[in-house]
């Protein structure tokens, strides 16, 4: 499916990411895509019903379905040192938003608390999605 056209940035730093989103209130961040661009694409003639995804919506089912999201701007965090690590500590474990699934499943120093995080990791969806 054809996207919508939008802009697209790709801030180095954090800071800069931040100051894109809060000046757009219509951006949205990118750090995999499985649930942003899922989401642009995402088409339903649920949501071709006026008030489509809120309250206001003519019947039940057309409530439920997310309204059409057609964001200004995209934000890219993939270039921002830092995002993308796993770092686990005495009593926590800190996932950055740009942290892979493989890599939480390769992060050896998981507590034992949240080691089924790595396990269940292991085994969502293909190494495609994974990675």
């Amino acid at each position: 499916m054809i996207l919508h056209e939008f802009e697209y940035k790709r801030p180095n730093s954090l800071k800069e990411a931040v100051t894109l989103l809060a000046a757009n209130p219509t951006a949205r961040p990118l750090a995999g895509g499985t649930d942003v661009v899922v989401n642009m694409k995402y088409r339903s003639i649920l949501q071709l019903v006026p008030g489509a995804g809120t309250e206001k919506a003519d019947f039940s089912a057309a409530k439920r379905v997310p309204p059409i999201d057609r964001p200004a701007m995209v934000v890219s965090l993939a270039d921002i040192d830092g995002l993308g690590r796993v770092t686990a500590e005495r009593d926590k474990v800190i996932v950055g938003p740009c942290a892979t699934m493989r890599e939480l499943v390769r992060h050896e120093e998981l507590i034992p608390p949240v080691a089924a995080l790595r396990d269940a990791a292991g085994i969502m969806g293909s190494p495609l999605i994974r990675n």
